[in-house]
């Protein structure tokens, strides 16, 4: 069995008092893949709350369950057994609410799009206009480092674009996309 505990500090360095409610909260979640050489078991008895302001980092050996743990909370994988909430509700509800943002382990871009075409692709699955598309591209820019200090209209390219900048489109892609 996993247990977590994270505890907060608030502004002054001492502990902060923890929230009403849990921004994650996991209770002896358990997901068991079944394959041809029998189950798999990917997560057992998991148990983890993680309040808002709260960072955590999941650390241990490949296989381990990291990975399928962040899948979970995402609603890319469903338990077997056990409960979790995100902001007090499911972690469909969170999801179809865009209540959080999702960056996967490798950087997917689409090489014949244009570096804020690949920012703006969610916001044209979601059925935003160009305008409000192009707007929220800008605003995530802005905060964001430029892309290889480079124009937003070059096409993406192993030669044009470095994987540490494509990690960096997909950040964008969060921030353009999620908690709307």
């Amino acid at each position: 069995m996993v247990v977590m505990h994270v505890e907060a500090a608030d502004r002054e360095g001492g502990v902060a008092a923890p929230p009403a409610q849990p921004v994650i909260a996991v209770k002896d979640l358990s997901l068991t893949f079944d394959t041809g050489d029998g189950p798999v078991y990917a997560l057992s008895k998991v148990d983890l709350t993680v309040n808002e302001g709260e960072f955590v980092s999941f650390i241990g050996p490949s296989g381990c369950g990291k990975t399928t743990l962040l899948r979970v909370i995402a609603n890319l994988e469903q338990p077997t057994s056990g409960s979790i909430l995100i902001n007090g509700v499911t972690p469909e509800a969170a999801r179809l609410g865009r209540q959080y943002g999702y960056v996967f382990q490798a950087p997917a871009l689409y090489p014949w799009r244009t570096i804020e075409r690949n920012v703006m692709l969610p916001l044209e699955v979601m059925g935003f206009s160009e305008t409000e598309r192009r707007a929220r591209a800008a605003v995530s820019h802005s905060w964001t480092m430029t892309v290889n200090h480079s124009s937003m209209t070059w096409v993406v390219t192993r030669k044009t674009i470095s994987p540490g900048s494509s990690e960096r489109v997909c950040w964008r892609w969060v921030s353009t996309s999620a908690c709307t």
